[in-house]
């Protein structure tokens, strides 16, 4: 199980570069249940509406400030280029 952790999270550190790493497991944890076909597949992902309630408590549990303000910009970011536009509440 860790190896596929290990995995998981260098797809997700490479396909989320700009989430502080405060917050990864956060994302990993969310983006492997929530249904859609892959770790990378942003776009279903980003339409998800309980994606931001079931990450938020993590990394507001996980990150200072200054990186719950760097995810919020890499989520909605993110989001953007996979042609779903989100915005996320400051937390």
């Amino acid at each position: 199980f860790a190896a596929i952790a290990l995995a998981l999270a260098s797809v997700a550190t490479a396909q989320l570069a700009n989430i502080p790493n405060c917050a990864l497991n956060c994302f990993v944890n969310a983006l492997t249940t929530d249904g859609c076909s892959g770790l990378t597949d942003f776009a279903c992902h980003c339409k998800k509406t309980d994606l931001i309630s079931n990450v938020t408590p993590c990394v507001q549990a996980a990150c200072s400030a200054d990186d719950q303000a760097k995810v919020i910009t890499a989520v909605e970011g993110t989001c953007a280029s996979a042609g779903v536009p989100i915005s996320v509440p400051p937390v």
